[in-house]
């Protein structure tokens, strides 16, 4: 039998040489996002190619929150004032992805801001980390998301969002939690169920303010203490992505970063 990681080796030597010819791929993929890519789509290689090609065109064909992004710059900082996100590493080799916004008011709250920062904090740990993770969990925090918030959302980004998060990132997600559900949520959920496959559908969990139906799925020791647990609280992780953000930023600031090449 051959060895594992003489296999993979192959397989990422075949996929650079089939990026290499193909004109609708991104020609910046090291050797370590290609693995994680191979790795996502469980070592199936026309699946790893369809996502690879999915996430080239994603982020060429959506500049609203995949460019024009200045990773030290004062959009981005403002953004981290309502914004809190985690990438935590918990139990059984699984990543558990904390999206939170703390109420930044009416006026405040841009959705594609919101949208290009947890991107710009995603890419940077895809430029950082090496580690192959066998499941990933999200969860995102509504606590503070009002009826006024809901109306300044841009579905047609949040759609390519979805899409992107379904086709393209090169993670293994299992779950997806949202927790203090506002009571409109069946309103948008309607709204986004149309776009979701049903493998993407089954996957989410919704959570009532004041439930405890969070830890049906999670142990303490799998959540930081904002959320009931027995980890760092919430704003450790985030300052360790504002760290992973400007590490990056030379990275980062280049508009063309993993995108197709446009004539």
């Amino acid at each position: 039998m051959e060895d594992p990681q003489k296999e993979l080796e192959k397989q990422v030597t075949e996929l650079k040489e089939w990026a290499a010819k193909h004109p609708h791929v991104a020609k910046d993929m090291d050797d370590k996002l290609l693995r994680r890519f191979l790795h996502s789509c469980y070592y199936d290689m026309p699946k790893t190619q369809k996502a690879v090609e999915v996430f080239s065109n994603l982020r060429a064909d959506t500049p609203e929150i995949f460019g024009d992004r200045d990773p030290l710059g004062k959009r981005v900082n403002q953004a981290f004032k309502y914004v809190t996100l985690a990438f935590i590493p918990i139990s059984g080799n699984r990543r558990l992805w904390i999206f939170q916004i703390n109420d930044p008011g009416f006026q405040k709250f841009e959705h594609a801001e919101f949208l290009r920062t947890v991107i710009l904090a995603f890419d940077a740990w895809l430029l950082e980390e090496s580690s192959l993770q066998e499941g990933d969990l999200t969860l995102f925090d509504a606590k503070d998301i009002s009826l006024k918030i809901f109306w300044r959302m841009h579905f047609s980004l949040q759609k390519k969002l979805m899409k992107y998060q379904e086709e393209a990132m090169p993670i293994r997600i299992k779950q997806m939690h949202m927790i203090n559900t506002p009571s409109f949520m069946d309103k948008l959920y309607s709204l986004l169920k149309p776009f979701m496959s049903k493998e993407m559908s089954d996957a989410l969990h919704f959570h009532t303010p004041n439930s405890d139906t969070l830890f049906q799925y999670f142990s303490k020791d799998d959540l930081p203490k904002d959320l009931g647990g027995n980890l760092d609280i919430l704003d450790v992780y985030n300052k360790e992505i504002i760290d992973l953000i400007h590490k990056h930023s030379d990275a980062l600031k280049n508009d063309g970063l993993w995108k197709t090449l446009k004539k």
